[in-house]
């Protein structure tokens, strides 16, 4: 069977979007399917053709960047091409130029899988306005023409601005994950760190951790964690007064104080 998947950016790229499709194209290579990507040439450097881990890899060239989307008439060709000699389509979504390797597969009776990712939330202004309002409309076209819609979990469905549309093609799956070896090195490198930070309010020693993997970015959702720094706090303060009633020394346990200033409870891991 003969796989296409259709992205704006692939390997050597970072995100989490590209690496759900690396992963999973080749675990896919592995069990002998055949896997083409196609997706944007977002680095002049980069082949237009080449073959990554068993994996044909097609750059489509463009015209002009416009936010992180591309325009480009190379597109529209290899859509048409590489379409016609695949099985299936599997387009990722967000990708504004996702709707034309859509288009070229419903009219050539392929099937056609979305993975909806994520939606993109930009900083306010009439130009994110206008891009964030067009990027909507190309996805809910190229879900409109999909037969089938997958994305990680019900609840990102529910709440979604778009997704709600199309409660018949849904299905639910975690992206594939790929688990680490354990490195303890790495491990005891990573505790010394986070241990050496400043103490909070006069308490020293380990304290409750909140540790965030993510790259920081407007539709992360940062916020709402550290908006919840207060109600944390208060959980910890109740779980004390009661450790405190329920102990025969009568020494409370000492108080940590979560909610102080973003600057003194957060900060980043780096070593050389």
């Amino acid at each position: 069977m003969k796989i296409l998947f259709s992205l704006t950016y692939y390997t050597p790229y970072v995100s989490g979007l590209t690496l759900y499709v690396k992963r999973l194209a080749e675990v896919l290579v592995k069990r002998r399917y055949q896997v083409k990507i196609i997706c944007m040439q977002h680095d002049n450097k980069l082949k237009n053709y080449e073959f990554i881990n068993s994996i044909e890899v097609n750059r489509a060239k463009p015209i002009v960047k416009l936010s992180k989307g591309f325009i480009s008439f190379d597109w529209i060709i290899r859509s048409y091409q590489e379409v016609k000699s695949s099985d299936i389509v599997i387009i990722n979504l967000p990708q504004a130029e996702g709707f034309v390797p859509a288009s070229f597969a419903k009219l050539l009776g392929r099937k056609i899988i979305s993975i909806y990712h994520c939606e993109v939330v930009l900083p306010k202004g009439l130009i994110n306005f206008l891009v964030e309002r067009l990027l909507n409309f190309a996805n809910t076209l190229t879900l409109y023409l999909s037969d089938t819609v997958i994305t990680y979990t019900e609840d990102f469905a529910i709440n979604s601005k778009i997704l709600p549309k199309f409660k018949r093609k849904l299905q639910y799956c975690y992206p594939p994950i790929k688990v680490p070896k354990l490195n303890k090195r790495v491990q005891k490198m990573i505790k010394r760190k986070i241990l050496k930070r400043p103490s909070l309010d006069g308490f020293k020693g380990p304290a409750l951790i909140i540790g965030v993997a993510a790259r920081l970015a407007a539709e992360k959702g940062i916020e709402y964690l550290l908006e919840a720094i207060p109600e944390i706090d208060s959980v910890i303060a109740r779980s004390e007064e009661r450790a405190t009633r329920q102990s025969r020394t009568g020494s409370p346990p000492p108080r940590l104080k979560l909610g102080v200033a973003m600057t003194r409870n957060c900060r980043p891991i780096r070593w050389k």
